[in-house]
């Protein structure tokens, strides 16, 4: 008679025979388990993106994975987004994942984001390292496939210009203000009229006070960053001339005679200031009479003029 008895983790052989028992040991066949994981993600990332990194697990050996656990060791300048965590949970910067057991021969899947913080400098490269384990030991060398790491280098941002300046048409002495709004890493911003560099001129904004019709030209900024991406914009300014006003000079006429005021020349529209008639030092019908006009632009800027005329009698 012959029998064998397994137990689940090694196996011998035992040999009955008629009149004696025969007690064959088998060299030792211990089975285990044996868990993997593999990270994947983007090789490349610029600061501000959306980074997304999938675990792949799997056990390949010849017995389950007791109360297996997979973690994820998360990398500096890195913000993780806590709602794609796909049930693990978050302590400090290690993300868990409690498996429990793993069949032989299956596996799963486990994804989640970060986000590159705005700050990360270019040309880093951000490791990310994954670990599996379970409560039981795995066959001495071949656990190299327990870890898992991924690296993603950081690459410039290209600079985004969200708001270009604004073309402006502007009163005489007024304060012009050309803007941009731009995002990226490093932003350096330099203005120009025309093809001349203003120097000193690096703010996102351009102020430019108090203009003149000398002020009137294509303003142009550029935008470089810190890997060397320079984004032009332009933008025009006109400038409305100050108002200006010349009267007629003054008159004489003869009493009796019909006259009137001259109208003023001028670069806006026109009003009557007032119209004042003086017969103090007039003697009959002699007087004289004075009016003032004044031009004004859409600014509130005016000028003024006044023609006299003198009525007299030399009969």
């Amino acid at each position: 008679m012959k029998g064998t008895i397994q137990s689940p983790r090694w196996k011998t052989g035992l040999s009955f025979a008629l009149g004696f028992v025969s007690l064959l040991i088998a060299p030792a066949a211990w089975a285990w388990p044996d868990l993997m994981v593999v990270k994947s993600g983007p090789a490349l990332a610029a600061p501000g993106d959306l980074i997304s990194y999938t675990l792949s697990y799997s056990n390949s050996g010849a017995v389950n994975g007791a109360s297996v656990v997979l973690k994820d060791f998360l990398p500096a300048y890195t913000t993780v987004l806590t709602n794609t965590l796909n049930g693990g949970s978050l302590s400090g910067t290690t993300i868990s994942w409690n498996l429990g057991t793993v069949a032989i021969k299956t596996g799963g899947v486990k994804t989640f984001q970060v986000r590159v913080n705005s700050n990360t400098p270019s040309g880093l490269s951000i490791t990310n390292r994954a670990q599996i384990f379970g409560s039981e030991a795995e066959e001495p060398g071949k656990t190299n496939d327990n870890y898992s790491t991924f690296i993603t280098r950081i690459i410039c941002a290209t600079p985004v210009i969200s708001s270009a300046p604004s073309s402006l048409t502007n009163c005489s002495g007024s304060t012009a203000i050309f803007s941009v709004s731009a995002t990226g890493q490093g932003l350096v911003y330099r203005w120009y009229k025309g093809t001349i560099l203003l120097n000193g001129r690096t703010n996102s904004n351009l102020v430019l006070n108090s203009v003149v019709a000398g002020d009137a030209e294509t303003y142009r900024v550029v935008v470089n960053d810190a890997c060397g991406t320079s984004l032009t914009n332009s933008a025009t300014l006109t400038v409305r001339p100050a108002p200006t006003i010349t009267c007629a000079t003054n008159k004489t006429v003869q009493a009796g005679n019909s006259w009137t005021f001259d109208v003023p020349m001028a670069n806006y529209s026109l009003t009557v200031v007032s119209t004042v008639t003086n017969r103090a030092g007039h003697c009959g019908n002699t007087f004289d009479a004075t009016r003032t006009w004044q031009a004004s632009d859409a600014c509130g800027n005016s000028a003024t003029c006044s023609q006299t005329v003198t009525i007299i009698d030399t009969t």
